[in-house]
Order: C-alpha cells, then structure tokens, then sequence
C-alpha cells in the first residue's frame, strides 16, 4: 500500500542543470500494515528507560514502538532528490588549509572561509534552488510531519523511526537554509536562545510542535540515548556531519551513521589539538547528554573511532582539557553563500580531474552544454582544488531503486540489531 503525500503524485520541477527525476512519490508505506497482534505492548513502549520519558511529555508521547512491525517507509524520493543536490566530498587526509583565504583566479578577491577545515564535508547546491524547488521541498517536510496522522508512529519499528526522525529533522534544515539563501555564516541561527531558528517550532508531529531543538534532545536523544544519532543530524553548515546523498532508511540508517561518524570523527571538523588542549566540536556540546556529560566518555568514544593521524592527539588528551568551541559556521554550499558570476575560463581543468563533478552536474548533458546552462563563479575552481588536495576521492554516487510488482514481497532484508547504544 502506498500512501501519496502530495496531491494527484505530482512530480518534483526540473533544476537548471539538475534533474530530479520523473516519478517522485514522496512518502509510501510498502507491504501494508503490520502483521496481526503486532500492535505497541506496554512491554515495547517500556523498552525506552521510563525516567527519560517521565522527563518530558513530548518524549513521552512519542516513546511507543513496536519491534515486530514490518511497516516500512518509502524514502526513495528523498533520495532522488538528495543525490543530484548534495556533491560528495571524500574523507579528510588530515592536513589543514591555510588560515589565509585564497584569491580567487585573476581577481584581488578572496575565498571567504578562512577556517582550517574548509575543504572538507559534502556541498549542496543552494545557488541552483528556485522558488519551485523550495515548494516541492516544503511539501515533502510537511508531507512527513503529517504521515503521522495517517499512520501511527507507534506501528513502525525503531529503524524505521529513527530514519523518519533523521529525515524530516535534514528536510527541515535544508529548508530553513534555502529560504535564507545566499547566507554565507548560519551562526545566526543556532545561538542558543529561545528566539533563534532551532528552538522556533517549525514541524507539528502528532499534533506536537516542534523545534529542532526539541527534535534533538526530546526525541532523538531521549528515545535512543546512541551516540551514533548525533551524526545523522545535519545542520546546514560545514563544521557539522555531512548530509549524505541519499536518505536514511529502517535498512541503511544504522550503516549512514556510522559512516558519518568514521568520517566526521577523523576529520578537522571533529578535534584539533593545541598546546595540551584538545579542540573539539560544538556538535558534541549540542549532544552532551549523549555521552551522559562526562568528557571521559566523550574521549572514550573518539579515541575508540580516531584512526591515522587523529588517534595519537585524541589517545593522548586529557579528559580535563577539553574545549568545545571548535565549529565551522559557513554554509556547507559550493560559493560561500555569495552571488560572483563567472570564471568559466579554467573549469576544464578541474572537471578533468574531478569527473564525478560533471556526472553531478548533469549526467544526460555533454560538457559544452553544462558550460553554458550552470554557470559557476570562479571561488568554486578554488573550493574543489582544495577538495582535491585535502580529501581522499570519493566513489560515484549510485542510487539503486528496485520496482516493486504488485503483490510481490519488497520488505528489505533485516540488517543487525535496531541500533541498541553502543558502548561509551
């Protein structure tokens, strides 16, 4: 059974130099309801520590589950949508940039991102999002937001939860970022304070409004208490985890994020040392209470995922010498939130090297076409040098979409546990 969440299926609008694809759908339900007599049992809801859900009603409200559902949500068209926006960018080699902004090519104008780890995380392209798109993307958050009144979220498992939480909160910020844009710093918007754009109640779930803040701490980090979840949370900027290519699943969700913790971890955006201190991210302040708010869990776990040049600085701190102020506030887009135009002169050379950027831009056009249909400012030859010379290359991103026949079994294959909480 697919439930359409935008009237009469309509399909996304094209993008200049992007296609979205044909047969968006948005939100389905394969496979129909769960099995009989798998409906939540006071056993499943109580499988959530009752002195987190007794804390908050909102936790409480959204703490019923049931382990044997085979409900499964359809998230493909998130995907066709997230593949052709985000740029994939490879995991860090470990160097820093120069603090020194570049000049931009045959121009006294420079990169504007001075920080050390602006080469790495994976880029969205903002400057290509009309008013249309926006629409589209709008409809599909809230599309999410009200699945939940047609189908209880109490009926899915916890994978599948949690891919639904993961994807409405990245949709939400996604969003809120595009409408701003061109934004070139998002400090604005994560201040702390009661007025700023995390904590204003954006979604309503169940007859619940809610902020991202309340997505965050009521939720996600009360209801799965994993420190995995941290690195699913998408904020919009280059200092946080990367928004992955494709959508979180009840399947992948589990393998994303500890890809996303492998790559966030060993990387600048993560921990920087500096003389008997360790530097480390925002993200794990936001996320404290992960990790019971005790710095030696917090090193535990990084010394545990550190590899190569990351581990030695991290197994030699000192839990006492932590110091969370360590963030990127610059939009994770491919010209710094600015509008240049121009710089076509050098591309060439680039998209020789990097041919995974011109299967992104548009695989169905020839390089003169893209040439003339997307073109870039001359701060993007500057962005993707640096990519180049400070991450690793990464894979071509594929996207395998299954037809289901009617009638025929489409439930993916069970994949490990439903994520209990790792060890901190």
């Amino acid at each position: 059974m697919f439930v359409h969440l935008m009237p009469g299926g309509r399909a996304a609008p094209a993008l200049t130099g992007l296609v979205f694809g044909l047969h968006l759908l948005l939100i389905g339900l394969l496979c129909g309801p769960a099995p009989a007599g798998a409906s939540v049992s006071r056993a499943a809801a109580s499988q959530v520590p009752a002195s987190r859900v007794r804390q908050d009603p909102v936790t409480a409200r959204f703490a019923g589950y049931d382990p044997a559902s085979r409900v499964t949500l359809d998230h493909r068209p998130w995907t066709r949508v997230l593949v052709q926006l985000v740029l994939k960018v490879g995991r860090s080699k470990g160097r820093l940039a120069p603090t020194r902004p570049e000049k931009l090519h045959a121009s006294n104008l420079t990169y504007g991102n001075p920080n050390p780890s602006r080469f790495e995380n994976n880029r969205v392209m903002f400057h290509l999002l009309k008013n249309k798109h926006l629409a589209f993307i709008r409809r599909y958050r809230d599309g999410l937001a009200a699945l939940a009144r047609r189908l209880p979220l109490e009926r899915l498992n916890r994978g599948e939860q949690l891919a639904y939480w993961l994807n409405l909160y990245n949709a939400t910020v996604l969003l809120e970022v595009a409408e701003r844009y061109p934004i070139r710093r998002l400090r604005a918007l994560r201040r702390g304070r009661d007025d700023d754009l995390w904590h204003r109640r954006l979604v309503t779930v169940k007859g619940v409004a809610l902020s991202l803040a309340d997505i965050e701490t009521k939720v996600l980090f009360a209801l799965w208490h994993d420190p995995r979840v941290l690195y699913g949370l998408w904020q919009g900027a280059v200092g946080g985890p990367r928004l992955p290519n494709r959508a979180y699943t009840g399947e992948n969700v589990w393998r994303l994020l500890e890809e996303n913790r492998a790559e966030f971890v060993n990387s600048n955006r993560a921990t920087r040392p500096d003389r008997g201190r360790l530097h480390v991210s925002r993200l794990y302040a936001w996320g404290y209470d992960l990790f019971d708010r005790d710095p030696g869990r917090l090193l535990a776990h990084l010394r545990r995922h550190a590899e190569g040049v990351f581990a030695p600085p991290i197994g030699n701190a000192d839990p006492d010498a932590l110091v969370f102020d360590l963030y990127d506030w610059h939009v994770a887009d491919l010209i710094d939130g600015n509008t240049i135009k121009g710089g076509w002169s050098n591309f060439g050379a680039f998209a020789g090297q990097l041919p995974e950027f011109w299967d992104f831009i548009e695989p169905s056009m020839d390089r003169e076409r893209a040439r003339t249909a997307n073109p870039l400012p001359p701060q993007v030859f500057t962005l993707l040098a640096g990519i180049r010379e400070h991450t690793e290359r990464p894979g071509r991103p594929q996207v395998a979409v299954e037809e289901c026949a009617p009638g025929a079994d489409c439930r993916p294959q069970p994949a490990g546990s439903e994520g209990t909480a790792e060890p901190r």
